[in-house]
């Protein structure tokens, strides 16, 4: 779960209206919506700690396939990977694709799409259930499918891509 700290802060980067105190959010974003699922709280905390925050919050037509919390736990350096900034910044954007894509966008067999990281992640549609596969060969299953934002869609995976 995100911090209230951290929340509060991704809130007022990801909707200034509602950091001057606008209750009525005009658009919400895949920051708020990742926030709001409660299992992604260290992906967000990355993001922010990568300063890629603002650009998940403000940039439209984005899927982002979003590690579990748990799947955190399962990278081998994952401290040194939290003190690399670069690092850090590099795997989250092997995470992200610039196209809006729902499940039901993906079709059967495979698909390759390219991420901000300009790396390509190869997501197969088998009847319904959702992978993807990273540059280093791993696969990800997609174990929460299509929280839409105004601007792209969360599929939350169950492990954190690698090149």
């Amino acid at each position: 779960m995100v911090r209230p700290l951290l929340a509060a802060t991704l809130l007022a980067v990801a909707s200034p209206a509602l950091a001057q105190g606008d209750m009525t959010p005009s658009t919400v974003d895949v920051v708020e919506v990742a926030s709001a699922a409660g299992q992604y709280g260290s992906l967000l905390d990355a993001a922010m700690a990568a300063g890629l925050a603002e650009t998940l919050a403000t940039t439209d037509g984005l899927t982002v396939f979003a590690p579990i919390d748990a799947a955190f736990l399962a990278v081998d350096d994952l401290d040194a990977l939290k003190a690399d900034r670069t690092r850090l910044a590099d795997t989250l954007r092997l995470h992200v694709v610039p196209r809006s894509y729902l499940s039901t966008d993906i079709p059967a067999g495979t698909t390759q799409v390219r991420t901000l990281a300009g790396e390509t992640l190869t997501i197969t549609n088998n009847n319904g259930t959702i992978s993807v596969t990273d540059p280093s060969g791993a696969r990800a299953m997609v174990v929460r499918a299509d929280l839409r934002a105004d601007n792209g869609v969360v599929h939350g995976i169950n492990r954190v891509l690698s090149k």
